[in-house]
């Protein structure tokens, strides 16, 4: 990377380093809690942001025939189905189809859980610090690895208070929009649909009520509602008179 930065100085018309061109990975089947922290450490050391992409969803892709692949299947820990939609490389980006596989410790299924929850209902946010603090909560808490991703995204979230909104949404869009649908057929783990929030005037996180969102320049998740109905039209010979108004007798004589 040193030589790509000094390539860049020197050729800053013709040299082109696009996101995502090195590769990196934070995740595999035997990722702990500690593993994350060092390697995030690590990667913002040697500033690896400035040349990777989606540094805290890189994971690795296990092929048959590998040492890794016989290695997961001797200790089970291959499966039918990622535990989580992102996982899935070759529907991502189109790389060739994967073994699925689950991680060893739960808290590294539910570091990963966790985020890519916020990912669903914030979309864009400054990935690295999050990881962070999702980390520390789980280091803090064990007994709380067996929860729901979402339940933990929302109250990890609500324990950031306004530095979610000062330090994590840097350049996050006001509405990411819907989430996209899971896989057909797969079976997400209980309580990985993303969350739906409303980060209040004060950083605190709750759930909005169906059909609205947040204040202007606020994130939430918009929650999926049916549009509201127009009143029938009335007959182009009725548009003059007045509507019937009164009890049940009435309504029936405008029938």
């Amino acid at each position: 990377m040193l030589e790509c930065r000094r390539l860049r100085r020197r050729y800053p018309r013709s040299y082109s380093d696009p996101p995502a061109a090195f590769g990196f990975i934070l995740y595999n089947p035997w990722t702990e809690l500690s593993d994350i922290t060092l390697n995030l450490d690590t990667a913002e050391r040697i500033g690896l942001q400035e040349f990777r992409g989606q540094l805290t969803r890189a994971k690795l892709r296990l092929y048959p025939d590998t040492a890794l692949f016989y290695k997961a299947k001797h200790e089970d820990l291959l499966s039918p189905r990622f535990p989580y939609e992102a996982m899935d490389s070759a529907r991502r980006y189109g790389y060739e189809a994967e073994v699925p596989w689950r991680f060893q410790h739960l808290a590294a299924d539910r570091a990963y859980g966790v985020h890519d929850a916020v990912f669903r209902a914030v979309g864009k946010h400054e990935e690295v610090r999050m990881l962070r603090e999702i980390v520390r909560f789980l280091e803090r808490r064990p007994d709380r690895w067996a929860e729901p991703v979402s339940v933990l995204a929302r109250d990890i979230v609500r324990g950031l208070g306004v530095r979610f909104q000062r330090d994590i949404l840097h350049g996050a869009p006001s509405s990411p929009g819907p989430a996209r649908p899971p896989l057909s057929g797969s079976a997400p783990l209980p309580g990985s649909a993303p969350p739906r929030w409303t980060i209040g005037p004060r950083g605190s996180a709750s759930a909005p009520r169906p059909g609205r969102c947040a204040p202007p320049r606020t994130p939430c998740a918009r929650w999926a509602s049916p549009p509201p109905r127009r009143p029938a039209r009335r007959p182009a010979g009725d548009r003059g008179r007045p509507a019937a108004r009164g009890g049940p007798a009435a309504g029936a004589a405008g029938l």
